[in-house]
């Protein structure tokens, strides 16, 4: 396990997350004023500018969410919530802490083309090394499959709750790339009926291995006979396994 996992916050880099939502239609003048901003130009001030994403998805269209770092955690405690103070067509800004975890190993900001997504997770204590463990383990594979790659994950600080909350910072190519990553590798569909079957078909043709569990020793009762043996033909070329007779227990 990388030694990243027990980084100290009080001698590393802090990161900022900062949500930042504009007047309408005015974000792209609200991106020049913090792009340009004496905070980031003025080394005096301890911080720099790591990036500057405008949402696509999940947040309004004028929001802007930015990440920037600082030489330490008293700084950006002090200073990160005024950093944006003077500028115009603000309407409102929140901040949050960051430690890094296991990556990134330096605070260079990405300059990669793509679709970045910002997604947060909440980890029981008790349980923080091992989800860490999996990230680490899980993230090549990811990156191989999908043409993409993990910028970074931060650990939230100076908060109190028996969970801990991490932010994830991913990069893919493009849109279509990024909707193929959310595509699960397997499925399991209860029942043969007709909308069991129609989902099953659609992911099936998108990659995922699809396994269809029926109760009955055929699919889509009240059918033809001969039509249900012809369509379970097509299904099972399409690349879905079928297992008849069986019933669920529990899921």
């Amino acid at each position: 396990m990388s030694d990243a996992i027990g980084v100290d916050a009080t001698m590393s880099p802090i990161y900022v997350y900062h949500e930042v939502s504009c007047a309408p239609r005015h974000w792209s003048d609200v991106a020049e004023q913090i792009q340009n901003s004496s905070h980031f130009k003025n080394s005096d001030e301890h911080a720099s500018l790591y990036g500057l994403w405008r949402s696509q998805i999940g947040l309004p269209r004028d929001v802007l969410t930015m990440v920037s770092v600082w030489s330490d955690i008293k700084t950006a405690s002090l200073r990160s919530d005024n950093i944006l103070s003077g500028l115009k067509l603000i309407k409102s800004h929140t901040t949050k802490l960051l430690a890094p975890t296991l990556r990134p190993k330096t605070s260079e900001p990405p300059v990669k083309q793509g679709n970045y997504a910002f997604r947060w997770f909440e980890t029981p204590k008790d349980n923080y090394n091992k989800f860490l463990q999996l990230c680490e383990e899980a993230w090549p594979s990811f990156e191989s499959s999908f043409d993409s790659q993990v910028i970074g994950l931060w650990r939230q600080q100076q908060i109190e709750k028996d969970s801990v909350s991490t932010l994830l910072l991913t990069r893919r190519p493009d849109l279509s790339m990024w909707e193929r990553s959310k595509i699960p590798k397997t499925m399991t569909v209860i029942g043969a009926g007709v909308i069991g079957l129609e989902l099953g078909s659609v992911y099936a043709r998108l990659g995922t291995k699809v396994t269809i569990i029926e109760y009955l020793d055929y699919i889509t009762p009240g059918m033809d006979t001969e039509v249900q043996k012809t369509f379970q033909r097509i299904l099972k070329k399409q690349g879905i396994s079928f297992i008849m007779g069986a019933a669920v227990q529990s899921a």
